[in-house]
């Protein structure tokens, strides 16, 4: 675990926010996140996913696709830095479906914007999840000229 540090060690947890109850105990299901750290931004992301508007889309691809990019964000050591990415958080859930997040915005920007990709380990399948808080604009090239006016 080259980047992970001694005080950051590995969580399990099974604690979830659910906008009918709050915060609760999910018993049968934990997950192991790869840090303290890693869970408490898990925590925060799944906590503003639930409490604020947000757009998403999903897709399944195939988990080879440019070399094996999609499997390779999964696999590669949770500590190591993703290139782009303001921060990530790894988990591993009991059922072996393993899951990160990708954080593309910072406290600079007015929205939040993140990729979520999960595998199951046996499917050639990976589940990539886009969401963002940005606001949506209509018609085509309306966010490139809305995001960079003249």
């Amino acid at each position: 675990q080259q980047h992970r540090q001694p005080h950051d060690p590995p969580v399990r947890s099974n604690i979830d926010y659910l906008l009918t109850e709050g915060w609760v105990q999910l018993a049968p299901l934990p997950w192991d996140s790869s840090s303290v750290s890693s869970f408490v931004k898990s925590i925060v992301i799944n906590h503003f996913k639930k409490t604020h508007q947000a757009s998403s889309t999903d897709r399944a691809i195939d988990r080879h696709v440019d070399s094996n990019r999609l499997l390779n964000l999964l696999t590669q050591c949770p500590h190591t830095p993703v290139e782009g990415c303001t921060t990530t958080t790894s988990a591993r859930f009991a059922a072996g479906l393993s899951s990160r997040n990708l954080v593309l915005t910072n406290a600079r920007h007015s929205f939040v914007a993140w990729i979520t990709v999960m595998h199951d380990g046996n499917s050639h399948t990976v589940q990539v999840w886009v969401m963002t808080s940005e606001s949506a604009v209509c018609g085509v090239g309306d966010a490139f000229k809305d995001r960079f006016p003249q």
